[in-house]
């Protein structure tokens, strides 16, 4: 079953952090076998939510997903990414 990682970007505190990250963080993803669904800016059609990006990446399974997340090669990327902006990061599986 694919699960999907969901990451919300609320606000970038280091543009040249974010960019580094959004480089090498698209590789990894793809040797993972993940599959960017969007990566952008989003436009609120209700509520409060209001984040400034939305990410949301497919990956085959849980299994694969946790792999990505949990490998030695994210690791410094996601230090990456903490430093650089504000987000909230979520993973679930889908239908």
């Amino acid at each position: 079953m694919a699960a999907y990682m969901v990451v919300e970007m609320k606000e970038i505190t280091d543009p040249a952090a974010i960019g580094q990250y959004s480089e090498q963080a698209a590789a990894l993803v793809a040797r993972h076998g993940g599959k960017y669904l969007m990566r952008g800016p989003v436009t609120r059609l209700e509520g409060d939510w209001q984040p400034m990006m939305v990410v949301v990446v497919e990956f085959a399974s849980m299994e694969r997903l946790q792999t990505f997340y949990h490998s030695p090669e994210y690791a410094p990327l996601i230090a990456l990414r903490q430093g650089g902006s504000v987000t909230n990061l979520v993973a679930g599986e889908g239908l």
